[in-house]
């Protein structure tokens, strides 16, 4: 199944760069004029630059948003854990004082039964 959506999403990887190439091919001769917010000049660049900008910066982000969710993701999964194998010691440890007490109560059985039949 993994191996599946891996395909899919290599396939649809593939796609999105023909798209994207197809779109600079056909816009490459279009000039975009924006205002840029921090000095406030007036910059042209040509409409396939600024896709592939926007592309990269895309990717970029994609990247580093899907290490965060995995870095968190692992401190869950670690956590999980944890917290299993506590309760996992913590129920052994529960098991061996119950056959502790099983053993004493056996003990105890014994040395009551040879008490009522010595007399």
């Amino acid at each position: 199944m993994k191996r599946n959506a891996s395909i899919a999403a290599f396939c649809l990887n593939i796609l999105i760069s023909i798209a994207l190439l197809y779109f600079i091919y056909v816009n490459h001769s279009y000039q975009v004029t924006y205002v840029c917010i921090l000095n406030h000049n007036v910059y042209t660049l040509p409409l396939s630059l600024m896709a592939i900008l926007f592309v990269f910066t895309g990717m970029i982000m994609g990247f580093l948003s899907s290490k965060i969710t995995s870095y968190r993701n692992q401190k869950a999964v670690s956590a999980y854990e944890r917290k299993t194998e506590s309760l996992s010691v913590k129920s052994e440890e529960d098991a061996a004082k119950i056959k502790a007490l099983e053993a004493k109560i056996e003990t105890l059985e014994t040395a009551l039964e040879a008490a009522l039949n010595k007399e």
